[in-house]
């Protein structure tokens, strides 16, 4: 049964407590005449909404133009989610960027237009009408119609004059690197945008040039969202290049997955406040995992999170890690799934938390070569995994299922859930 209650037997009035309201659970049908004016009745005398879903409910004009004579009077809100409605073709998105565009300024703080349908055409005029905004802070055109050069110009614009903007995210636009490098250059001296999300696009290494080239003047920019374009070994070390590392003394988290990489040999570096790296699947292989285990060993690196799933990294390469981190005393979590470990890659780990305090996650997931021989020497030794909170083993062939506490209930490790692994059988017996 439906958690979402029904609006006409209960009132959104009974729960004072609601912060966030979605209208997308499909509870909701705004075909039928009054329903959405009944819905927003409801949301306007409901307290404490901070938050509205309006995200795949077939949004027209109207319902459009009724929603934003409504949203000044819904005291708290401050985040808007109208994405996945084709509001683009139909002009759907001219009230909604008139009253973001409105004086003073909406209180509202975050507004999310992913997949609208959304020209050229219509993104210059959104972008022109709220220029102005003095409150927005987070703004999202996923997924909308492939961005051209001048629709990354009015974006930019809004990088550069939207005096409270702090998160952008353009991700799947079929951006390639002539539209990042106009991008880079506005973000190069932004004071503001503190992140930027670029995953699924067609960036290559001249775009990770460009952006580079931003990261060494940025001053402000905090986490960077690269994954799922193709960068190569060229564009990541043009990204991290020297005047990056040297000078970059914002960036926190960096995201380089799915870059069709193969190899990392050639990066000058991380950034010295860089907390989280993903550089999962990209077939980095031994040669990838050797790189790793030096910045891990840089002394001035703050690496916490470091996401190494899908790169062929074998026990070679675990035995060059494991060896690092006998050193290293700020990573508190590593992410191996699905890198083709076996027992002398887990011997390489299990010696190495005999010395390691810091490493409290560790995640080995989906490693066919870790089986019961591997899970006995994890076993035998967890009473001295001083640092150990958390252990992956999910998807191996340990034979394992649930979940286990050793080291007076400090340590969990996770197997693979019997449930599932029960009905996946009975799935394969059905084909």
């Amino acid at each position: 049964m439906n958690d979402q209650p029904d609006l006409c037997s209960t009132s959104l009035r009974s729960r004072p407590e609601l912060v966030r309201l979605s209208a997308s659970d499909g509870d909701y049908d705004f075909s039928k005449a009054g329903a959405f004016e009944e819905f927003l009745d409801e949301v306007q005398n409901t307290a404490n909404i901070q938050a509205l879903d309006m995200s795949s409910t077939k949004l027209c004009w109207k319902h459009t133009k009724t929603l934003c004579d409504v949203l000044p009077t819904i005291e708290h809100l401050v985040e808007l989610d109208v994405s996945d409605n084709p509001l683009g073709p139909f002009d759907g998105m001219g009230p909604l960027s008139q009253f973001l565009g409105g004086s003073p300024s909406p209180p509202l703080r975050a507004i999310n237009c992913s997949s609208c349908d959304m020209d050229e055409e219509v993104v210059l005029s959104v972008c022109e009408t709220i220029v102005e905004n003095k409150i927005l802070q987070k703004l999202s055109f996923d997924a909308n119609q492939p961005f051209t050069i001048i629709s990354i110009h009015a974006v930019t614009n809004l990088v550069i004059n939207m005096v409270a903007l702090t998160e952008l995210s353009l991700a799947d636009l079929q951006l390639g690197s002539d539209c990042v490098k106009v991008l880079a250059e506005a973000v190069m001296h932004s004071a503001t945008l503190t992140s930027l999300s670029l995953e699924m696009n067609l960036i290559d290494w001249e775009g990770g040039t460009g952006l580079g080239e931003m990261l060494s003047v940025n001053k402000a920019l905090r986490r960077l969202d690269l994954s799922c374009n193709r960068l190569r070994a060229e564009g990541i070390s043009e990204l991290l290049s020297i005047d990056c590392v040297e000078r970059n003394t914002a960036l926190t988290a960096l995201n380089l997955s799915r870059n069709f990489c193969q190899g990392i040999d050639h990066i000058s570096g991380l950034p010295q406040n860089l907390r989280v790296f993903n550089i999962a699947v990209n077939n980095i292989n031994v040669p990838g995992a050797v790189k790793m285990s030096h910045l891990l060993e840089d002394p001035v690196s703050n690496l916490q999170i470091l996401y190494l799933q899908q790169n062929l990294i074998g026990d070679d390469g675990c035995c060059v890690i494991a060896d690092a981190l006998n050193r290293n005393t700020t990573l508190r979590l590593l992410d191996l799934s699905e890198n083709m470990v076996g027992v002398n890659g887990v011997m390489y780990f299990v010696q190495m938390l005999s010395y390691n305090t810091t490493l409290q996650r560790l995640h080995m997931a989906r490693n066919p070569g870790i089986n019961p021989v591997a899970w006995s020497l994890f076993e035998n030794q967890a009473d001295q995994f001083w640092g150990l909170q958390y252990l992956d083993l999910q998807g191996t062939t340990i034979g394992k299922f649930g979940e286990l506490r050793l080291r007076d209930q400090k340590l969990l490790i996770q197997f693979d859930d019997e449930k599932s692994e029960s009905e996946a059988e009975d799935s394969d017996d059905d084909q």
